[in-house]
Order: structure tokens, then sequence, then C-alpha cells
């Protein structure tokens, strides 16, 4: 997750029909989730099938960064050709954000919650479960 998750999904939420918007915005997570298991495979491909451990420590450790390089000069193609979509006409003017958020504060704090424990349990089963396993198995 980074600078580009929320633009991204906030984009893509225009850009759908309506009735898939959970569908297509599930593949915003869903990435996330693909990228941690690509450079965990590459890391993997690179220890045991590619190079030695004198390799990766001289100058196989660059070969994630140059990856990551390919990717970020692709999303920068991308975010400079994306359509720009003109705001809707329809709809009146609502309310300042703030006195809209008040009136729908039990929303607003459900929604706070459930990213709160999502974000939680994401990163504790990402990031944290590994350092735990790696001290425990050192203990072991």
């Amino acid at each position: 997750m980074g600078g580009e998750y929320a633009t991204s999904a906030v984009y893509l939420s225009e850009v759908v029909p309506a009735n898939r918007r959970g569908f297509y915005l599930g593949f915003v997570q869903v990435s996330v989730v693909g990228g941690q298991l690509f450079a965990l495979a590459l890391m993997l491909f690179m220890q045991y099938v590619w190079l030695s451990t004198s390799q990766i420590e001289s100058w196989g450790w660059r070969i994630p960064f140059l990856i990551g390089g390919i990717f970020a000069l692709f999303a920068a193609y991308i975010r400079r050709h994306v359509q720009e979509l003109e705001p809707p006409r329809s709809q009146p003017p609502s309310l300042s954000p703030w006195k809209e958020m008040y009136r729908h504060w039990r929303l607003l704090l459900l929604v706070v919650g459930i990213s709160v424990g999502g974000t939680v349990a994401f990163y504790t089963y990402t990031i944290y479960i590994q350092k735990l396993l790696i001290n425990t198995h050192r203990r072991g």
C-alpha cells in the first residue's frame, strides 16, 4: 500500500459500472498482496535457483530494485495517459464535507473501525508474523 493506493481506488470506482464496483475494487487490495507474493517468489528464486549467497550480497540485491524501477516507470506512464473524468453535472452541490460527516457520524465510525481493524490484521499477518516465525525458530 502506498501513495497510489487511494487514488487508484477512487479512480477505479469512478470508471467501472456501479453494479460491479466491489468486484473491480477488490483487485486493488489483491494487487497489494500480489506484489508481496511476487517479491517473495523473486527472493526465493534468487536464493535457491539463480544466485549464490556471495552473488546476492555483492550485486544481486540490486535486482529487486531494478524490477521495482521498471514497475515505477510503467506506473508513471499509466498515470500520464489516464483519461481525466468529467465531474457529474446532474447532482446539486452538497453540504460541506464536515457537515456531511457529522450527519453520518455512525457510518463514519463504522468505516474507521473497519479500516483500522483491517489494516492492523493485514500488517500483523504480512509483516509481524515473519518476525515472529524468525524469532521462534531461532530459539528452538
